[in-house]
């Protein structure tokens, strides 16, 4: 997260999961096509992360890694959610990542970040593994998810058409077998997850912590109907 202590000087701050703030002193982000490299980027957040690369002489190179710019432009108060989610995200020229879309608050008791998503956006990474053993008459097998709880246990199945498992699956499944694969809710069908993509970047999958969490906000999500835009601006400025 980039600020501004005083004009001119930026401050930049790396937020973990738990969401503590580390302040990182000699990080900048000049602005782009400024050759001067004086004027820097103000109220931004950055999709990054910090990882430990390992050298071929066995050294460890710490690294940052950018992937987003999330935010660098003005940012909206909480009562302007509705021109954020109407005019200014149909206007982007890419698609918006949901998992990069932040509120942020800051006031008397520091710095706040609330990230938000649809439901249907909220995705787990779980183990998948195929079960032959109970098939449909397509010869279809069961799609095994697994959650890690100190081993990998079983959690629920994952949704694939017939279609989907003649087409994508069904003739290199040994190769998917023991992937993970990131999976998103959808309550209409059953079983009520859906493929997304393979995760071969998690080494297994979420915690069960981690998942009850996720699951928490999926069921007790909030869509945009539900927001109560207007009584938000209207208490806001009471």
């Amino acid at each position: 997260y980039i600020t501004c202590d005083s004009p001119g000087k930026p401050a930049v701050f790396l937020i973990d999961r738990k969401n503590y703030y580390h302040e990182v002193p000699s990080l900048w982000f000049p602005v782009y096509g400024d050759p001067t490299f004086s004027r820097f980027y103000e109220e931004t957040l950055i999709d990054c992360e910090l990882i430990n690369d390992i050298e071929s002489n066995g050294r460890a190179s710490l690294r940052l890694l950018v992937f987003d710019f999330v935010v660098n432009k003005e940012m909206e108060r909480s009562y302007g959610l509705e021109k954020v989610l109407k005019q200014i995200i149909p206007s982007l020229k890419h698609n918006l990542r949901w998992d990069n879309f932040y509120i942020i608050n800051i006031g008397l008791f520091g710095r706040e970040i609330l990230k938000w998503k649809p439901p249907n956006e909220n995705s787990i990474d779980l183990k998948l593994s195929f079960d032959f053993k109970r098939h449909n008459k397509n010869n279809k097998p069961r799609f095994c998810l697994y959650k890690w709880m100190d081993v990998h246990r079983y959690f629920d199945n994952m949704y694939v058409t017939d279609e989907e498992w003649e087409q994508f699956w069904k003739h290199d499944f040994q190769q998917f077998e023991g992937r993970i694969v990131e999976v998103v809710y959808n309550p209409s069908i059953h079983p009520p997850w859906r493929f997304k993509r393979f995760r071969d970047d998690q080494p297994r999958a979420n915690n069960h912590t981690v998942i009850e969490k996720i699951e928490q906000s999926i069921f007790d999500g909030i869509t945009e109907e539900q927001a109560h835009i207007f009584s938000i601006l209207n208490y806001y400025k009471r």
